[in-house]
């Protein structure tokens, strides 16, 4: 592998045209030689695929674009990353940011940890709009990566230790961070597959759970990126459906069984049926009124 390995930023757009050309330009602004661009619209109706155009026509970099048709979260990321021709994969969501040095320095955490298929660093949290997160939810997703009852430390992330954390089926439930954070090698694509697509809101983290019950991760204990909260994001409206919300956490237990359920400790095991069996009855509940 040469010093610098082809990086493909996959970005997945749908209607991102408020906040897309600022994410466009912290790409170029990346001090890592090595990046093309793959940009997989999911049949935006705004300007989207007009600011993509107009940057495309004046960048530094390679860029891929193609056109899906509303297949829903989980196919674009996936048509985004299955276009991808680079060592290394960074999924870069269309309203979020990463600092110059984020790519140089995640993938010299990578090639410095073997067998590592996920690199993930600490993010900032920017709120537009007329969105103000709960001082409640800034508490506890704020610093995921110290929601932990042993909090994780920079280097080498060991799946089956973070599985008997005693806090790890406890909120926030992403304790790795949002996929603006992370940077995925070629090797974890091919041994894990791609996104669960029957997933919306949590497909992210349960990735990252059914990666490291394969492979390990590396955790850059840095802020290189910027996750952004606005009330427009598909994030924020899915959570207003408080029926849908317990119909996608139903979705996530059951992966959760078949990926992770044998990698848990005896309590997390206990804790995991609770909250399977808690989840089913409000869905079915909800189904019979």
């Amino acid at each position: 592998m040469t010093q610098h390995a082809l990086v493909s930023v996959c970005i997945p757009t749908f209607n991102g045209a408020a906040y897309l050309q600022a994410t466009l330009e912290c790409i170029e602004a990346q001090s890592y030689p090595n990046i093309e661009v793959v940009v997989s619209d999911d049949g935006s109706q705004d300007a989207t695929l007009e600011i993509v155009a107009a940057h495309r026509a004046k960048s530094r970099l390679p860029f891929h674009v193609q056109h899906n048709t509303n297949h829903g979260i989980g196919a674009n990321w996936n048509a985004a990353l299955h276009a991808a021709k680079g060592t290394y994969l960074k999924l870069m969501m269309q309203d979020d940011l990463i600092a110059p040095e984020f790519l140089s320095t995640l993938v010299a955490a990578a090639r410095a940890t073997p067998g590592a298929g996920l690199i993930f660093c600490r993010r900032a949290l920017l709120a537009s709009g007329d969105l103000t997160p709960a001082p409640g939810w800034l508490a506890t997703h704020e610093r995921l990566h110290s929601q932990l009852a042993t909090p994780l430390q920079a280097g080498r992330v060991e799946g089956l230790a973070l599985f008997a954390d005693p806090k790890f089926l406890t909120p926030p439930f992403n304790k790795i961070g949002e996929p603006t954070t992370t940077l995925l090698t070629r090797d974890a694509i091919e041994t894990v597959g791609l996104f669960d697509t029957t997933l919306k809101q949590a497909l992210d983290y349960e990735y990252w759970y059914r990666l490291l019950t394969r492979m390990d991760a590396v955790f850059v204990d840095e802020e290189l990126a910027t996750f952004r909260l606005h009330g427009t994001q598909a994030t924020q409206q899915n959570r207003q459906d408080a029926n849908r919300t317990h119909i996608e956490r139903l979705a996530l237990y059951r992966a959760y069984r078949h990926h992770m359920f044998e990698h848990l400790s005896l309590t997390n095991k206990a804790r995991f049926l609770v909250q399977f069996c808690k989840t089913a009855a409000r869905v079915l509940r909800a189904r019979l009124l």
